[in-house]
């Protein structure tokens, strides 16, 4: 397809994305720009709601002037389902968009130049997609939000990582009195001593200090409401737990399987090599963002 042909079709994609959207009563308007190599001039435009940009790669041209919101997600990720997976959260977490809201996505073959998928996405069935992981439904103790902030935290360290080099951290989400007995510290705990609102998952200022502690060996240990118990944690597992896992995963991700096979909780993985947000429940695992 010759180039004027790709930006007549694209706009003829973007006419009637828009058309849907309004339709459907959708809040927004979701543009994979890893589909575009070269941007150029956009016939773009959504009145009712709002046009956010979706990409592995940092975003340095003039037609971004065109989106609201840019939703950055794991370097990794490539493919459209992930991606469409890990901004819903992102953008959930954000407020870009609610749980009770609908948004229009629209696509194409990364790097094609040419968007040729137009879909509408209810965000609670998204999220509730992720819950169940699996078909399992979660420990009815964790909140849907907590969790949602923990992936949206631990996909924003897969992808800006710490100092510009890669990190890899771990996640443990439950009841902690549960965990208790399979950890022990690694280093003295940075949230002890600290008052409860200090260290909720769900504020923002306590995210910043998470991916500044996401470097430290070990684990972060967070309660089913949000609160952070610890921080550099080592999980401890009896020998007896047998995990079986791909290869490739290291011991971050064998201490998250075993960890949830043994009590009710969530363990979300961040890879350092991958940049792979993996969840852990009931020692199986389900990629999340990448």
């Amino acid at each position: 397809m010759n180039p004027c042909r790709k930006d007549s079709f694209n706009d003829l994609i973007f006419q009637e994305a828009g058309k849907i959207a309004e339709v459907a009563h959708c809040v927004a308007l979701m543009i994979f720009g890893d589909t575009m190599v070269e941007w150029k001039d956009l016939n773009l435009s959504f009145e009712k709601g709002k046009i956010v940009l979706v990409t592995r790669k940092s975003v340095d041209f003039s037609e971004k002037d065109h989106f609201d919101y840019l939703i950055e997600v794991a370097s990794i990720t490539s493919q459209r389902f992930s991606q469409r997976r890990s901004a819903i959260v992102i953008g959930t977490t954000r407020g870009i968009f609610s749980i009770h809201e609908r948004i229009c996505c629209v696509a194409g073959l990364t790097g094609s130049n040419t968007f040729d998928t137009i879909a509408l996405v209810d965000v609670r069935d998204e999220m509730e997609s992720m819950a169940l992981l699996k078909g399992k439904s979660l420990p009815s103790e964790v909140q849907p939000s907590v969790l949602a902030n923990v992936l949206s935290v631990a996909s924003e360290i897969a992808v800006e990582g710490r100092e510009g080099r890669a990190t890899g951290c771990l996640f443990i989400l439950g009841d902690s009195e549960q965990i208790r007995p399979y950890t022990c510290p690694l280093i003295l705990n940075p949230f002890h001593g600290h008052a409860e609102k200090q260290r909720n998952i769900l504020d923002p200022f306590v995210v910043e200090t998470v991916k500044e502690f996401s470097s430290l060996d070990g684990a972060f240990i967070i309660r089913s409401d949000g609160i952070i118990e610890a921080a550099g944690m080592m999980i401890q597992t009896p020998k007896v737990c047998h995990i079986s896992l791909p290869l490739g995963l290291g011991t971050r991700h064998a201490a998250a399987a075993a960890i949830s096979s043994l009590i009710p909780c969530v363990a979300i993985a961040v890879s350092q090599s991958t940049r792979r947000v993996t969840c852990f429940y009931r020692g199986e695992m389900l990629s999340i963002l990448g």
